[in-house]
């Protein structure tokens, strides 16, 4: 009550100035400190870890928040999301950028995984020309069994390439559906 009755003197230009230097700071909007959404963040970090654990981690997520679990959910894209997302045009695109042997190992994994993984692997041969595709069973049969680590760092590297690509331009992803 004090303060103002001392501002009998103030001009109208002096409030104005000073009404707009207090607009300005209050609209201003600070800079996020992540360039990406929380869901992406989640979702990039469960991409590298294993699928039990991935699903551990969902499922917990969604008992405290289902909205931002399905965030997540849209975000990771792992090997056996392939079908769904990567046009089967881009495939050779895609595997120019991979190791052969890389490619062997995921397509064994997959193989031995069934259900989803192995309709990714079916997907992904049949993507390919004829001969390459018998190319990577030749290299697949010469490989026999794998640990499942070493399947699942091949898959990781071939989904890590589909990411380089669409990071690059060179390739789009289908939109995840609801």
């Amino acid at each position: 009550a004090f303060a103002v009755s001392r501002t009998g003197g103030v001009g109208a230009d002096a409030v104005r100035r000073i009404g707009e230097a207090l607009a300005g700071a209050l609209c201003e909007v600070a800079p996020p400190a992540f360039p990406k959404p929380a869901g992406e963040r989640v979702g990039a970090i469960l991409n590298a870890a294993g699928a039990r654990r991935r699903e551990e981690v969902l499922g917990a997520l969604a008992s405290e928040d289902e909205g931002f679990a399905a965030e997540v959910r849209r975000a990771i894209f792992t090997f056996a999301h392939v079908p769904a997302r990567l046009k089967a045009t881009d495939v050779p695109r895609v595997l120019r950028v991979v190791e052969t042997r890389a490619i062997a190992a995921a397509l064994l994994h997959a193989e031995a995984q069934g259900g989803a993984e192995a309709e990714a692997g079916a997907f992904v041969l049949g993507s390919v020309s004829q001969r390459m595709a018998e190319s990577l069973r030749e290299e697949m049969r010469e490989m026999g069994p794998l640990r499942k680590g070493e399947g699942e760092a091949a898959q990781a590297a071939l989904v890590a390439a589909i990411r380089d690509r669409v990071e690059a331009g060179e390739v789009q992803l289908n939109e995840v559906e609801e």
